[in-house]
């Protein structure tokens, strides 16, 4: 059936995949198959129906990515893929759907940011993109869809700050909802921006003193093991070195050998309480100075 325009099929028990054969009816203008249970992917094909002006899918188990091909329809007036489970990013190419008024992606788990492309939306009136797994900001380029009449964002994972002019002015808090990053104006039900930032320069704060305790602490252990370290490594007193000084006691033949017979060339000095001598002895001890008192003889000596 090439020629025909319209095709209900709404509300019964149709499961299994949609046929791809379905793309060849070229004349087709409205598709609808919500509230069915039809699963697996949308075929390819389908996209190749430039002329579609409606497409209602909702309510079925389609799964898979957001077909990048929806951008193709690109008279498309209104499109529902609500209440199934595709899932990934929106791919930029929706921005082709120029003429759209209403689009629904409520209840999936789509994920990624909301596509700057959005902007150019320029007729629509219902955006629902509510209870999914969606980040990032809400683009400031929305503002200008000046039509917008109705916004869902609720229950996603959208952070940042909500826009304000344009649309944004006739929103109220439904529209944001469970989406616990998002400040703005008090009318969205979320902080205000500045009490946010607030919040987290303190917890900036709080985790830098933390960290800051922790740097210092594991300074002064490393400063306390290093000084242990070099107490340990100091030399310790051998038992030879503990010995109490004991004073050799050497001979005056010993002393008299080792000055050459107290020749003048070993002499050192002399005065009123004798001569002082330097000497070698035997077992190669210098000794350092050799007093003669008259009634004996002091040794001074040095290895």
């Amino acid at each position: 059936m090439p020629n025909f325009n319209r095709l209900f099929l709404t509300r019964n028990q149709f499961s299994g995949p949609v046929p791809a054969c379905l793309g060849n009816a070229s004349s087709l203008r409205h598709l609808y198959l919500s509230e069915n249970k039809l699963s697996s992917r949308i075929p390819e094909s389908l996209w190749n129906l430039k002329d579609l002006l409606e497409l209602d899918v909702s309510s079925n188990s389609f799964s898979g990515d957001l077909p990048s091909g929806l951008g193709s329809l690109r008279v498309a007036l209104r499109i529902d893929l609500s209440v199934n489970q595709f899932a990934g990013n929106i791919s930029a190419t929706i921005g082709g759907l120029q003429n759209l008024v209403y689009l629904s992606l409520a209840y999936n788990t789509l994920q990624g940011n909301i596509p700057e492309t959005f902007r150019s939306f320029i007729s629509l009136e219902t955006l629902d993109l509510s209870h999914n797994k969606l980040s990032g900001i809400i683009p400031k380029s929305l503002e200008a869809l000046s039509h917008l009449r109705y916004f869902n964002i609720s229950f996603n994972e959208l952070s940042g700050e909500i826009p304000s002019g344009g649309p944004f002015e006739n929103f109220t808090s439904q529209s944001f909802a469970s989406n616990e990053a998002l400040c703005g104006l008090t009318q969205f039900g979320v902080p205000q921006c500045h009490a946010v930032y607030q919040s987290r320069t303190a917890e900036r704060i709080i985790i830098i003193s933390v960290l800051s305790a922790i740097s210092f602490t594991i300074l002064v252990m490393g400063v306390l093991f290093v000084l242990i370290r070099r107490r340990k490594s100091k030399r310790v007193p051998t038992e030879k070195d503990m010995q109490p000084l004991v004073h050799q006691r050497i001979t005056y033949h010993e002393i008299f050998e080792a000055t050459n017979g107290f020749v003048e060339s070993n002499l050192i000095g002399s005065g009123s309480f004798g001569s002082v001598y330097k000497g070698v002895m035997p077992d190669g001890n210098m000794v350092s100075a050799i007093k003669s008192l008259g009634y004996g003889i002091h040794a001074k000596w040095e290895p």
